[in-house]
């Protein structure tokens, strides 16, 4: 075995936690071999990564799996692509940067490490010395007063900072844009040392009697590892590659021919993701230049320099609607149960519907529900790594997840219909074949367009779940010198965007693995 193919450390997956992890390693050991290998390319310098005006083109591109899930049943039986990271980076290099946390108990420490805070001096709950680079206003839209008013309208408090402990409320957007330029895991986390493998697809990791001895590529080359391996290729990904390799359900491997090496019976299962809805309101003022597409907007460079948005508003759904839900679902109440709403300046699709213009004459209010009790699975198609898994997020699936979103669009609704939003925005304009709809819209009607244009927020977690399938110091159970740092981790949904999230996970995973080798 010689130099080039073998190394202490093998991660797989040049993700957002691939690369936190292996830029941690490398620090740490400088002495230690680090391979990073990523199936997609090197696309650190460029634009369409880059640029925040790239930010919201449509997923599909070289640098994403689109990932076609089955039909949804809850969706009308729309298929939904499920687009992730496929360049170094992963979801940090496509995604449209929001920076929210959710529940800090546990990972406080390790979100600290990884950022450079914008909004106030709390070096309690904020880091202000870590790689990325965040930023929060100062882009001077002109909608900002008002659409703050609009939120704050509908009775939610206003909230500084949303990322200091408590979410709720009204508060102002965080994002992982600086300068004018994607701040992300691959251009400011430190891969100096590391020996990075881009287009280059991993088909198997090397399972020999319960221990893990290294990874093969779909080119047949072999590579060694001596201490550990470590799969952060994602909740779709990850899944798949260790299912290929021989862990998981043996009556689903032996059914492809793969021969089973460890038994993990929720390989694949418990897949989690937020759903969404988006609603189009056209402008009372569009030539006023207040949204993307106008040419008064366009010709301002300041606009530029992140998402065209202010703020995000957070909210528990009602606990009246909640309990009821819990009844149907035969479940208990759960304490979190969020709604997540945004109004950016710009028209973006809604669902399968593209907006029927960009001429800065619309904007979009975005309604999350985070805290998913719904659950799916990822399954192989065949024991080629070059096919696309079975992907089933089975996306509204409990009478919990279906009234948190009802929700959603009804206090989305309420905020466009109160004195503050009707100043500077009309009623909603819905797509083609469907009537507007309005804050006295019927439970029954908002459920048609929810199961009509429901999409996904892209945060696919939960299918290598610490407590089933790997341990609290993500070792996958049952093989030696295998470890899992991905969002496939989270056993539970969480109530944020996941990229913070991620972020906190990969520094404590990493200071785990530096730990045992020390």
């Amino acid at each position: 075995m010689s130099d080039d193919t073998t190394f202490d450390y093998i991660i797989v997956g040049g993700g957002l936690c691939g690369c936190v992890v292996a830029a941690r390693i490398k620090n740490s050991f400088p002495h230690r071999t680090v391979a990073l290998i990523e199936t997609g390319s090197d696309a650190r310098e460029s634009p369409d990564i880059l640029s925040p005006s790239r930010a919201f083109a449509p997923a599909g591109t070289k640098y994403h799996y689109t990932n076609i899930t089955t039909p949804q049943k809850n969706l009308n039986y729309r298929s939904i692509p499920l687009a992730t990271g496929r360049t170094l980076g992963g979801g940090s290099a496509v995604n449209y940067g929001a920076w929210t946390r959710g529940d800090k108990s546990g990972l406080l420490p390790y979100f600290k490490l990884s950022e450079t805070y914008p909004l106030l001096q709390d070096k309690i709950n904020h880091g202000y010395r870590g790689p990325i680079h965040l930023s929060s206003g100062g882009h001077g839209y002109p909608l900002r007063d008002h659409v703050r008013d609009a939120m704050l309208a509908v009775g939610l408090p206003f909230n500084p900072d949303q990322n200091c402990g408590n979410p709720y409320g009204v508060s102002p957007l965080v994002e992982s844009w600086h300068d004018g330029e994607r701040s992300f895991a691959a251009n400011t986390y430190d891969l100096n040392g590391v020996k990075l493998f881009t287009d280059s697809q991993v088909a198997t990791v090397i399972v020999r009697n319960k221990k893990v001895t290294g990874i093969r590529l779909v080119n047949n080359r072999t590579l060694h590892t001596r201490i550990e391996t470590i799969v952060s290729c994602g909740a779709i990904r990850t899944p798949q590659l260790l299912m290929l390799s021989g862990i998981g359900r043996p009556d689903e491997l032996e059914r492809l021919a793969i021969p089973v090496q460890v038994e993990s019976t929720e390989m694949g299962r418990n897949l989690h993701d937020h759903p969404s809805i988006s609603l189009w309101f056209p402008l009372r003022t569009p030539e006023a230049g207040l949204a993307v597409g106008s040419d008064k907007f366009m010709a301002n460079s300041k606009y530029f320099g992140g998402n065209p948005m202010d703020w995000f508003s957070n909210a528990p759904a009602p606990q009246l609607e909640m309990r009821n839900a819990a009844k149907v679902d035969g479940q208990r109440s759960l304490r979190e149960d969020d709604i997540e709403i945004s109004c950016m300046y710009v028209a973006t699709p809604t669902g399968p519907h593209p907006p029927p213009s960009m001429d800065g004459s619309l904007i979009t209010l975005s309604i999350c529900g985070l805290s998913t009790t719904s659950r799916g699975r990822v399954t192989l198609t065949s024991a080629d790594p070059d096919d696309q898994p079975v992907v089933d997020p089975n996306y509204l699936g409990t009478e919990h997840d279906r009234a948190v979103l009802r929700a959603g669009v009804r206090l989305a609704l309420e905020m466009m219909d109160s004195a503050a939003g009707k100043r500077f925005a009309k009623s909603e304009l819905p797509p083609s074949q469907f009537s507007p709809l309005n804050s006295k819209s019927s439970d029954d009607e908002l459920d048609e367009r929810i199961r009509a244009c429901a999409w996904t927020y892209y945060h696919p977690a939960g299918t290598a779940s610490m407590g089933t399938v790997v341990d609290t110091e993500c070792r996958v159970k049952g093989v030696e010198g295998l470890r899992v740092v991905d969002a496939s981790v989270l056993p539970v949904s969480i109530g944020a965007h996941l990229q913070a999230v991620l972020y906190g996970v990969a520094e404590r995973a990493a200071e785990m693995i530096v730990a045992d080798t020390r």
